[in-house]
């Protein structure tokens, strides 16, 4: 998992910001007691809906991890 963590990190800080693009951020991660681990800051430079899609993913396996 820690990969997969390290990829979506990655991701995020290859986009870039300038006049053109539009800053964002989202929830990371999923804590046992509730809420996110983390928020990712990114710009619509990268493929923001596949970003969004492998972090909807990994907060997904935690918080299925953190249940079990």
């Amino acid at each position: 998992m820690l990969d997969f963590k390290q990829t979506i990190e990655e991701l995020a800080s290859s986009s870039v910001c300038n006049e053109t693009t539009a800053c964002k951020y989202i929830a990371f991660g999923s804590k046992p007691c509730g809420g996110p681990w983390d928020y990712l800051v990114y710009s619509t430079s990268i493929n923001t809906e596949n970003l969004e899609n492998l972090v909807e993913n990994y907060n997904q396996q935690e918080s299925d991890f953190n249940t079990k």
